[in-house]
């Protein structure tokens, strides 16, 4: 199985803090069944230009590749960046999207309301590109649920919506949230979102199990059907 969204890369990001926290999650992962890892580490185009951020990224998977040892485990990089108008001074943005792909995991703004021109500047992002977004957690935004058909806008505009391991999995509004993008056929990708051993770790098989005992085995074919179309450069088919 894939896991399209952590944050393993040591030292990067809020993620990983160092080698061992690295493999220690690739080791849950493998363990729940993951043989194959995007590595999605956070850019915020406000923090750092995009070549500081790819050597920096660089350096740290080769720091990962030299520990892996004899781990059988693929990985592939990618990240997780945040959409901003920043973004668009740039004329690529290939090095960010998922390795050999043209889909990038992009992170929505965090506000109570998403700006009325929110859509239209996913098309601008999509045309200018020519990048297909896969919306990072798009539960955990607060518009999405309290409105969660705005996924359908953005499904729409050519975008594909990931949901996180632990929203499925925890009891409340983000689960809640879950349950109805899954009831309206809005979810496409499943991502453990994995960031550390201690609070967030990779919960990637008990999530599976819940979405099994509640759906089927259907939807966990659903999922993983379409992981691996986008680390294969294809369309997803409905």
């Amino acid at each position: 199985m894939v896991d399209l969204h952590t944050h393993i890369l040591p030292a990067v990001d809020d993620g990983a803090k160092d080698l061992n926290e690295s493999l220690a999650l690739i080791d849950s992962l493998k363990s729940q069944g993951i043989d194959e890892i995007c590595l999605t580490s956070h850019y915020y185009p406000y923090e750092m230009s995009p070549e500081d951020f790819i050597a920096k990224r660089s350096m740290a998977y080769n720091r990962l590749k030299s520990g892996l040892e004899n781990r059988q485990i693929k990985l592939v990089l990618g990240a997780e960046v945040q959409l901003n108008d920043i973004l668009f001074n740039n004329g690529d943005l290939k090095d960010f999207c998922i390795e050999g792909t043209n889909y990038m995991l992009l992170e929505l703004p965090y506000t109570d309301k998403f700006e009325s021109g929110l859509v239209s500047k996913l098309d601008k992002f999509i045309d200018m590109y020519g990048i297909i977004p896969i919306i990072a957690h798009a539960e955990r935004y607060l518009p999405v649920q309290k409105h969660p058909h705005l996924c359908a806008q953005f499904k729409e505009c050519g975008c594909l919506i990931q949901l996180n391991c632990d929203s499925v999995i925890v009891r409340g509004k983000l689960n809640r949230t879950v349950k109805k993008l899954i009831k309206n056929g809005l979810c496409d990708l499943l991502g453990s979102d994995c960031h550390n051993t201690g609070a967030r770790p990779a919960n990637f098989k008990a999530a599976t199990d819940v979405l099994c005992n509640n759906y089927g085995y259907g939807i966990i074919e659903f999922f993983e059907s379409n992981a691996q179309r986008v680390l294969q450069n294809e369309s997803l088919i409905y």
